[in-house]
């Protein structure tokens, strides 16, 4: 089949589809690590923006306590 390259033919061997078939296994792979490393990423994004938000709600919280204004917490914990 060799000989006939030259007619445009193109045969495939055995061995070029295990490559084709481990190149797409490679690919799929890589996306999936990919995918992992992002929403990894993502995680981490809404866990800080998490942490800065009960920072913020603390400090809003201290703010109210020290202007004499009670927080709804304690107004329930002592009725």
């Amino acid at each position: 089949m060799e000989g006939l390259s030259h007619l445009g033919v193109q045969c495939t061997t055995a061995r070029d589809r295990v490559d084709d078939s481990d190149e797409r296994r490679r690919g799929l792979h890589r996306q999936r690590l990919q995918r992992a490393k992002a929403s990894e990423a993502a995680t981490t994004r809404a866990s800080e923006a998490a942490k800065q938000t009960a920072r913020a709600s603390e400090a809003a919280t201290a703010d109210d306590t020290t202007s004499g204004r009670p927080d709804d917490n304690s107004q329930s914990q002592s009725q």
